[in-house]
């Protein structure tokens, strides 16, 4: 058996109750000098090939989601009522943000009439996506030593550039019940979170597009 240890988010945050589980060799602890272990998201599935364009795609600016940043970053944020902290010695591999812009614009592009541009790109975009993410973290509703919820909120908005029209403002969130109380499982909620509320962004996003044009 070894020890499941939270890192309180903040000086003011209250430290979540140790947690005695098997880790299948992802070991969390808050304070030794183990190497954290780096995981990922957003890869759950492969993106599908888009198919021969007969007409130009659509294209959407997007400058990335805003997250807070207690969330945004490489450490994985758990929830436990009032109490916030974050899994030690788990860390992602790049900032939680950017794989989800990632896995945002790999969703967007494996449509068949969507392209993205960042900004800086010299082409002109018809379309701004925006997209607030105030909710992504591992949400324990009881005890600690039961499995947690992975939780994702959103707010999404597309806007038409050319008179800065709000084509579609949706509100997302997705819950995905992680299997065990462990470090492997937790991440695999959050992956399969992230898979199904970026499925959602394009869907919405290729229709609306397609409804008005560009």
């Amino acid at each position: 058996m070894s020890i499941l240890r939270i890192s309180p988010v903040g000086p003011s945050s209250v430290m979540v109750a140790l947690a005695a589980l098997m880790l299948g060799g992802c070991a969390l602890m808050g304070g030794g000098g183990k190497p954290s272990d780096l995981y990922t998201f957003g890869v759950t599935s492969a993106p599908a090939a888009p198919a021969a364009m007969r007409t130009p795609p659509v294209t959407i600016l997007y400058a990335g989601a805003a997250m807070p940043s207690q969330s945004s970053g490489v450490r994985i944020l758990t929830e436990n009522g009032t109490k916030v902290a974050y899994i030690a010695e788990a860390r992602w591999a790049a900032p939680a943000a950017e794989l989800f812009d990632a896995a945002t614009i790999r969703k967007l592009e494996g449509t068949s009439s969507l392209r993205v541009f960042r900004p800086g790109a010299r082409a002109k975009a018809d379309y701004q996506l925006t997209i607030d993410v105030p909710h992504f973290a591992a949400v324990y509703s009881a005890s600690p030593l039961a499995p947690p919820e992975a939780v994702i909120e959103l707010r999404v908005k597309l806007i038409r550039i050319s008179d800065r029209a709000i084509l579609g403002d949706w509100p997302i969130e997705e819950r995905v019940p992680a299997g065990e109380n462990r470090v492997s499982a937790i991440v695999t909620a959050l992956d399969r979170a992230t898979d199904a509320a970026t499925t959602r962004i394009a869907d919405l996003a290729q229709q609306q597009a397609a409804r008005n044009g560009s």
